[in-house]
């Protein structure tokens, strides 16, 4: 009897260490999984700043774009550093930025108009996302809000740096 106590106590500290290693293994892939997502996402990011910096100060590319699309009255999606900083690259093209479009808008002041997606918005061309990483899903809700032609920051330099 005490064989059979002693097999069993075994048989279940056995099961248990492997339930452990399995699910330490689960965890450890996830952790692995998250952090090659997040490798991609910073060498798309560093493909795209690359890509903007060949353009810096060649308006006619952004104007050659923009023309091609049929967008000269738009709107930017985004008040963060990268929709800032795209708004002054395009200060020198003949594309005007009627407003902009940011989840705090009640908590920003610009020179151009801001909105959130909540109220209604001005029309326009074209919509650019300025956002990295989140253009899809964003992109998704400004259609379902109003449905405005979308481009997302990495279509308009991908596409201008053809011109």
């Amino acid at each position: 009897m005490m064989k059979k106590i002693f097999i069993f106590m075994a048989a279940c500290l056995e099961t248990g260490f492997i339930a452990g290693i399995l699910w330490e293994h689960r965890r450890a892939k996830n952790k692995i999984m998250e952090k090659n997502r997040n490798i991609d996402n910073l060498q798309r990011n560093q493909r795209f700043l690359l890509a903007w910096l060949k353009l810096h100060g060649r308006s006619d590319m952004f104007d050659a774009y923009f023309k091609w699309y049929g967008a000269g009255n738009i709107a930017v999606y985004g008040n963060g550093q990268i929709g800032k900083c795209f708004i002054r690259e395009l200060a020198d093209t003949k594309v005007k930025v009627q407003y902009i479009i940011d989840r705090n808008a009640k908590y920003m002041d610009s020179e151009i108009p801001i909105y959130s997606l909540e109220e209604d918005l001005p029309k326009v061309d074209a919509i650019v996302i300025a956002v990295m990483n989140q253009s899809d899903s964003i992109a998704e809700e400004i259609e379902r809000k109003c449905g405005y032609s979308v481009i997302s920051i990495e279509d308009v330099i991908d596409g201008s740096s053809m011109y």
